[in-house]
């Protein structure tokens, strides 16, 4: 007789059969058991896997953000300053430098940890 049986359980009760109606049971309570276990397991990492991604991705982009926000007044402020007194070329080259030294201590920052 073969282990996963579509007999009828009330048929299976006999003296003779009674061994393998309680192994047909635990051999498919085990195994719906550990299909069960690895679907929920699966999911469940896998749901800890995304959340996980998407903070990080709001984390990362919340701080490109921020960092380009500083930049740009970075630029702007350095341009507001020497825009009264000071030759074109002279605030272009100063609001590129502000610009290139907070990127780089900005990365440097980033760096650390």
């Amino acid at each position: 007789m073969p282990v996963y049986s579509t007999v009828c359980p009330l048929k299976l009760i006999k003296k003779k059969n009674i061994a393998n109606f309680f192994r047909n049971i635990f051999v498919l309570h085990s195994f719906t058991f550990c299909f069960h276990s690895t679907f929920f397991f699966f999911f469940f990492y896998f749901f800890i896997f995304i959340v996980s991604l998407l903070t990080k991705l709001i984390i990362t982009s919340s701080f490109h953000l921020l960092h380009f926000s500083f930049t740009s007044f970075a630029s702007f402020a350095s341009f507001a300053s020497f825009a009264s007194f000071a030759p074109l070329s002279f605030i272009s080259r100063t609001s590129v430098y502000s610009a290139m030294v907070h990127s780089t201590t900005t990365l440097d920052l980033m760096s650390m940890d």
